[in-house]
């Protein structure tokens, strides 16, 4: 179920990052729209994992405290 989350995050930011490359190409803007594409892409993809992987950074504060044993 999660095999693939490796592989979308960086195709996100490889994608994002190529067509950053494209547009300085054709704007004279190098590195900086390749730059912005892939900070964008890492983000996206970092966000879109986070969200598919449930509980995946510990309790959630709706959580009870553990009961101590007597």
């Amino acid at each position: 179920m999660y095999g693939s989350l490796g592989f979308q995050f960086a195709g996100t930011f490889l994608v994002l990052g190529a067509v950053g490359w494209w547009l300085d190409g054709q704007l004279g803007t190098a590195p900086w729209l390749m730059l912005v594409g892939i900070v964008l892409g890492a983000g996206g993809g970092f966000y879109s994992m986070v969200k598919k992987v449930p509980g995946g950074f510990g309790k959630s504060p709706q959580d009870p405290p553990p009961k101590r044993p007597s």
